[in-house]
Order: C-alpha cells, then structure tokens, then sequence
C-alpha cells in the first residue's frame, strides 16, 4: 500500500475510512421498517502517525488550526493501489487526462467521460474528484484506458451523487491528484503525549471532510 502523510508524518493502520450519510428509520406497527437516506453526505477519515521525528508540526496542528480547511491526499484502498496502473505524461503528476464529456447535472451519479491521453488501469472503489469543486467521491465503475481510444466516451458511475454540475470538459482528478478538502475534529486530542520518554503520540486523528 502507498504511503500517505498527514501534517508529514506517515499515516499507520489503523486507518479508517467512513462515509457518513444519515439514514431515517421507522417502524411501522406491521413492524415493516422504512428507510429514508439523506442526500447529504460526508467521508471522515481516521487513522494514527508516525511521529519520532514530527512531534513539533504534529503539535502545532493539533493547537492551531481547528477552524481552517486543510488538504491532504485522499488515502486509497489497498486493493486499488495495487490494481491502480494509470499513468500518462500530458499532465503533473504523469497522470492521464479525462474529461467529462458535455454538462453533467447535480445529482447525477453516471458521468460521460472521454480521455485525452494516458494509459492504465484505474480500479472501481478509486477516490477521484472533479477540477472545479472539492468533493470527493467513490468511482463504482472501473476505467481501462488501454482499451479506450481517444474519441470514446464511456459511462462511470460514482457515490455519492454529483453536489455540483460538472461543465464540459471539467478534468477528473485521479491519485496524488485527489486531495481532501478537511476540518480537524474537535475531538482530536490538543497536544501530544510521550509514551517512554522518547516515543510520542498525538493519538488517534480524524479528519473530516469540509463541504
């Protein structure tokens, strides 16, 4: 699995990656239950750090900074890293260019895309995002770009669905392109703590992404 950084330091298991989108539940005196999911939706990631040598930035993040957005990189799955192939040398990053392809109406969850350059392979469960707002979202579709040819469009389905319209030709952003747009919790803990005199722990850190 890549590694991935928060505030420089490395990011260790555990790490957990949720969606969150309330879901209403009531019963009935059948006791048929009915379930109502909001459109609302959020990702919260958790996860601990390597601190040996970044206590001091892990610090000054976890005092300051709890009412200012952040990025980072989007962590991916295991399994989508190691499946993860796409590449091209158009872009930063070498990664490969894809459009969506005409205007794409908020709420949509299928997008119309086509490719402009690159190769590979980007697996269905990638985190991705669109140029022209921060949101990011879960590819359910995956995209082989050594079968597409630079005039083919296909469909790619993605949860949850579109908060903002994506115009024409609104660049998909893919990998270390991906970053989280973020708010610290409350809940993480506002300093560090040395477990032997040497080794430090800011604890547990979750983010939470900033709509």
């Amino acid at each position: 699995m890549s590694t991935y950084y928060y505030k420089g330091s490395p990011i260790l298991a555990p790490l957990t990656i949720e969606s969150n989108q309330p879901i209403f539940v009531s019963d009935t005196v059948s006791l048929k239950q009915i379930r109502t999911a909001m459109n609302a939706q959020r990702w919260e990631v958790s996860f601990d750090t390597a601190t040996n040598d970044n206590a001091v930035e892990l610090l000054l993040a976890s005092c300051d900074g709890q009412a200012n957005v952040a990025t980072m990189i989007m962590p991916q799955l295991k399994e989508v890293d190691d499946a993860y192939t796409a590449d091209g040398d158009y872009v930063v990053n070498n990664g490969p260019l894809l459009f969506s392809d005409g205007i794409t109406a908020a709420g949509s969850t299928t997008i119309t895309i086509h490719r402009l350059e690159g190769v590979g392979f980007v697996p269905k469960g990638s985190f991705i995002k669109f140029a022209n707002h921060t949101k990011i979202y879960l590819l359910k579709t995956a995209i082989n770009l050594d079968t597409m040819l630079l005039t083919d469009t296909v469909d790619i389905e993605i949860y949850p669905s579109l908060r903002v319209a994506v115009p024409d030709s609104a660049q998909i952003k893919l990998g270390a392109e991906v970053l989280i747009s973020y708010f610290p919790s409350i809940d993480n803990a506002k300093g560090i703590t040395y477990r032997d005199g040497i080794l430090a722990s800011p604890g547990t850190t979750t983010i939470i992404e900033a709509l």
